[in-house]
C-alpha cells in the first residue's frame, strides 16, 4: 500500500474551495488529467454519488467511474476509484487558517491481485500528477477572487 499527503493554503473560506473542489465542470481546471467529470444521474453530489470521468493516460482518452464515499460540507470530500488494478482513494479535508483555508489532500493506493504489479508504478504516477494538482488547484482557486 502506497499513502501520501500533500497541503497548501489557499486564500477563500472552507465552503469556497469546498464548493470548487466539488464543482466538477471546475475539476479539468485543477485536476490535469481530467476531461470532464459528471454525476451520473444528475442531481447534487452527495455519498453514495457516482461520477463519471473522461482522464486522459498517455496518449488516449478512457472513462473511469468514481465513487463519491465522503460528502460534508465544508469540511470533506473523499472518492475512490479502481485504474489498472490499483483501488485509490483520495481524500480532502478543509480548515480555516488565517485569512484562507488549508487544504490537506490524502491518497492511498493499493493493488489487488494483479494489481500489486501495478501498484508501486500508479502510486509514483499519481503522486506526481498530485504534486500539480494540488498548485493547480490553488492557482486556479486564487485567480477566482
Amino acid at each position: 500500500m502506497h499513502r501520501f499527503s500533500r497541503q497548501s493554503v489557499i486564500r477563500a473560506q472552507p465552503h469556497q474551495v469546498f464548493d470548487f473542489v466539488t464543482d466538477q465542470s471546475k475539476l479539468p481546471l485543477w485536476s490535469p488529467e481530467v476531461v470532464s467529470s459528471e454525476v451520473a444521474g444528475g442531481g447534487p453530489i452527495q455519498a453514495g454519488s457516482r461520477l463519471v470521468q473522461k482522464r486522459r493516460h498517455g496518449g488516449r482518452t478512457m472513462t473511469n467511474e468514481v465513487l463519491v464515499t465522503t460528502h460534508e460540507r465544508p469540511r470533506t470530500h473523499a472518492v475512490r476509484t479502481r485504474l489498472l488494478g490499483v483501488d485509490m482513494s483520495f481524500t480532502f479535508s478543509f480548515w480555516p487558517e488565517g485569512n484562507g483555508t488549508k487544504v490537506t489532500f490524502d491518497c492511498t493506493c493499493e493493488g489487488r491481485g494483479l494489481g500489486r504489479l501495478m501498484e508501486g508504478m500508479v502510486a509514483k504516477s499519481v503522486e506526481k500528477t498530485d504534486d500539480q494538482r494540488i498548485e493547480r488547484l490553488k492557482t486556479a482557486m486564487e485567480a477566482r477572487r
